[in-house]
């Protein structure tokens, strides 16, 4: 899962499927709704606290390939909601092994520096990070 505005068009994600790919794994990505290009086809917007998605997909992923084993890597806002899927999910959420790679955990801290007007943010982060919200 990549994180906030990602989707597999995302260079850390497409290095990690090829990785995989070449190790004999299948990847499976799921790009958020309405972000990084991707076509806003309901009525409700992407949000790092909703885990319906998640949970949604790892059912399709069980009825079409039932003895797979799934494992999930997720970065950043990603990995909230994968923390959060977990956490919801003990004991049904078919995960053998999760990752989260530079999760935020207190997202409301995490958040309070993206308006601070610093060399970092308005250079580097917050243009990316509009770029692939639009």
């Amino acid at each position: 899962m990549p994180g906030g505005g990602g989707s597999s068009a995302e260079y850390h994600i497409r290095c990690l499927s090829k990785s995989l790919a070449i190790a004999g794994r299948h990847a499976v990505v799921l790009n958020h709704r309405g972000c990084g290009g991707v076509a806003l086809t309901s009525p409700r917007m992407y949000h790092v606290m909703h885990t319906d998605d998640i949970h949604t997909a790892m059912a399709v992923l069980s009825a079409n390939y039932p003895n797979a084993t799934i494992s999930c890597v997720a970065f950043s806002l990603g990995a909230v909601m994968l923390t959060r899927y977990l956490a919801e999910h003990p004991t049904d959420s078919r995960v053998s092994a999760a990752v989260a790679i530079c999760c935020p955990f207190d997202t409301r801290v995490a958040f309070t520096g993206f308006d601070k007007h610093t060399i970092f943010n308005d250079c580097v982060f917050n243009p990316n990070l509009t770029k692939v919200l639009k």
